[in-house]
């Protein structure tokens, strides 16, 4: 469960408290269970509203029982779990888009073009905000930052 970074963590603790795993959980084995109860194999709209109800309740979640205080904390937490989501359901989104833009043929997206997008998206997504979290926790466990409430004055 995430919680609240505090200045005495390590930066494991920091970096772990930045990773929402119970969400991605919860939503894997969600997943897990509409597809396996899905009528004919298509469990692809269950799925998106399940990731769209999972992600409403992400903030609500993280502030309530993870006691996450920090905004950007949980603005974090809630795009990871968007990432995470994005990568495990990659297949199940296209599916869900194309459908869509097949009962809604005025919309603005185009069926051949859903796939490449989403795939790619699930492809690139997870390893540029692996890159950013990593940078993150690089930057929390670096000494050459001020801390917070402390000025640091250089000697000449």
């Amino acid at each position: 469960m995430a919680a609240p970074i505090q200045s005495t963590d390590t930066t494991m603790d920091k970096f772990t408290k930045l990773l929402p795993a119970d969400v991605t959980a919860a939503f894997i084995s969600t997943k897990a269970a509409l597809g396996a109860a899905a009528p004919g194999g298509n469990s692809n709209a269950p799925i998106f509203w399940t990731f769209l109800v999972i992600l409403c309740l992400c903030p609500l979640y993280f502030k309530r029982v993870g006691k996450v205080v920090n905004f950007w904390q949980r603005l974090f937490l809630l795009v990871s779990s968007i990432i995470f989501a994005l990568s495990l359901a990659n297949k199940e989104l296209v599916g869900f888009f194309i459908d869509l833009a097949k009962m809604y043929p005025g919309l603005a997206i185009s069926a051949p073009s859903i796939e490449p997008t989403i795939t790619g998206l699930a492809i690139v997504a997870p390893i540029l905000w692996t890159l950013i979290v990593s940078q993150i926790a690089r930057y929390a466990k670096s000494s050459r930052y001020p801390r917070q409430g402390r000025l640091e004055c250089v000697q000449s």
